[in-house]
């Protein structure tokens, strides 16, 4: 039994309370709990606990599911605000006090299947309300931990093909770094989740949470998820950090509602590495407000092109207005050898290919002579590119000093871009080098071609240079402004009227 007592006096945020935690194991059972009792100009409270019973025996079941713990818990006057100043509660949720909330309330379940290392997770339920009753907001949210038991048959037949490949690989060479990242690598020995406090781990397998919520006071409904992907040594894992493999939002209120699953900077995907091998693919899909701007092609095709970055950002200026919305779609793929060797041979390939395509609403925007961009400010651009280059040579050692010497090193690279309509553009590149024999022939070579024209924008709107507003009262700079000043404001047209 473990039990922590904590009492606060004139603290900025909690005022004056009384914040206690308590532990204890007993037949398989760990409970933790803890309170909360303060005042300030208003008394507030929250009460939290959770049971974990996943050492119970015999287990409680539900069906195929095997209950792991459950709880909940209660708060007056409070409200979930993570921050500098929060009590963290054993099920997982922050609190503050405020004064304009009521009664809330929370349950968690914990569950598993007969064996947890298969799969595990759980699942919560929680409402606040109001301090006149009404209802301010529902929440759903959950986990879920799918470790791909590797105990199964399937683990035996995965570590024989593991063995069978380190054969393989070993008769690259001996210089590769692929068998010791294998052996590093233990494919039954993983942690047990320890839920619901550690959350996820990040380590083998599938892990997931997820959140949604109705917020009545402002109207919106909100939701989002995220997956990690992860095995034995990084082999196959997620492209972002911790190897998530993907993310969404979604978003609903009275202003504005949108769909991100990933977006241009933080695509979603996954990728395969053996050693210095490595495959990746990644996506991106976006709908609704709040698009963000259209990306640049990847750096290696503007290097093998010969062509500065920058210059082939052709969406640099309309990126500028801002977010909006629209439509967004992205995709990329490449494999990357890394540094092969094969007797005194080595080698190395890169390869990948890509498009962006966006649809986006851009108001009011007008490009010099032809007016409104796109159809009533709708304008669309993409890009689609492709690139492949590699080196091959020989690696000796002389004199004591190891020396690569190659054979042949080229790259090609191919990039197409489009802005329509009204204007409509194009632009093409075709491009690539070569070095033969260490330079003995060498050369570069880059083709473009570009048709129509680029929107050149016009400062704003259409009416941009025309002063709507005459005059403002109090004017800007005022001094002792009467508190009941009426604030006014002198038009040079008629308001409220079409023209």
């Amino acid at each position: 039994m473990r039990g922590l007592v904590d009492i606060k006096d004139n603290d900025p945020v909690y005022g004056d309370g009384f914040y206690g935690e308590l532990g204890a194991t007993f037949n398989g059972i760990s409970v933790d709990a803890s309170a909360w009792f303060g005042r300030k100009d208003f008394r507030y409270w929250f009460v939290d606990a959770y049971a974990d019973i996943s050492g119970m025996q015999p287990p409680m079941m539900i069906g195929p599911a095997k209950v792991g713990g459950f709880g909940g818990g209660a708060y007056y006057r409070m409200t979930k605000k993570p921050g500098a100043y929060t009590a963290l509660v054993p099920s997982g949720q922050s609190y503050i006090p405020d004064s304009d909330s009521g009664l809330g309330f929370r349950a968690l379940l914990g569950f598993a299947l007969s064996t947890e290392k298969a799969f595990n997770g759980k699942v919560g339920f929680e409402m606040a309300f109001n301090r006149h009753n009404g209802l301010n907001r529902i929440l759903f949210f959950g986990e879920a931990h799918i470790v791909k038991a590797l105990d199964f048959e399937f683990g035996e037949q995965f570590k024989e093909k593991l063995a069978g490949m380190e054969e393989k690989i070993n008769s690259f060479g001996e210089d590769n770094k692929i068998m010791q990242r294998l052996k590093e690598s233990n494919l039954v020995d993983y942690s047990k989740v320890n839920f619901p406090q550690d959350g996820m781990t990040f380590d083998i397998g599938i892990d997931a949470h997820f959140a949604m919520e109705m917020d009545f006071q402002n109207s919106t409904f909100h939701a989002e998820m995220e997956i990690y992907v992860n095995t034995p040594g990084g082999i196959f894992k997620g492209v972002g950090p911790k190897g998530r493999a993907g993310w969404a939002v979604f978003h609903t209120g009275p202003d504005d509602w949108y769909l991100h699953v990933g977006t241009p900077t933080d695509r979603i995907g996954l990728q395969l590495g053996l050693g210095s091998f490595s495959l990746k693919s990644t996506s991106y899909l976006m709908i609704g407000d709040n698009i963000p701007a259209s990306p640049p092609p990847p750096a290696v095709v503007a290097e093998i092109l010969g062509v500065d970055l920058d210059q082939l950002d052709y969406m640099r200026d309309l990126n500028a207005l801002g977010d909006g919305r629209g439509f967004a779609f992205g995709s990329d793929f490449s494999v990357d050898t890394g540094d092969m060797t094969f007797l005194i041979f080595y080698a190395r390939f890169q390869a990948g290919m890509g498009f962006d395509i966006m649809l986006k609403n851009y108001g009011e925007t007008a490009c010099k002579g032809s007016g409104q961009i796109g159809i009533d400010g709708w304008y669309a651009n993409g890009q689609a590119y492709a690139y492949l280059q590699g080196e091959l040579g020989i690696n000796i050692k002389l004199f004591m000093i190891r020396k690569k010497i190659p054979i042949i090193k080229a790259g090609a690279a191919v990039l197409l871009q489009a802005k329509l309509p009204n204007p409509a553009w194009f632009r093409g590149y075709v491009g690539g080098h070569f070095n033969l024999l260490g330079g003995l022939v060498k050369g570069k070579f880059r083709f473009k071609i570009e048709l129509g024209e680029e929107c050149e924008i016009i400062g704003g709107a259409p009416l941009g240079g025309l002063k709507i507003i005459a005059d403002v009262k109090p004017s800007s700079g005022s001094e002792e402004v009467d508190v009941f000043a009426m604030p006014q404001a002198l038009f040079n047209m008629r308001i409220n009227h079409a023209f």
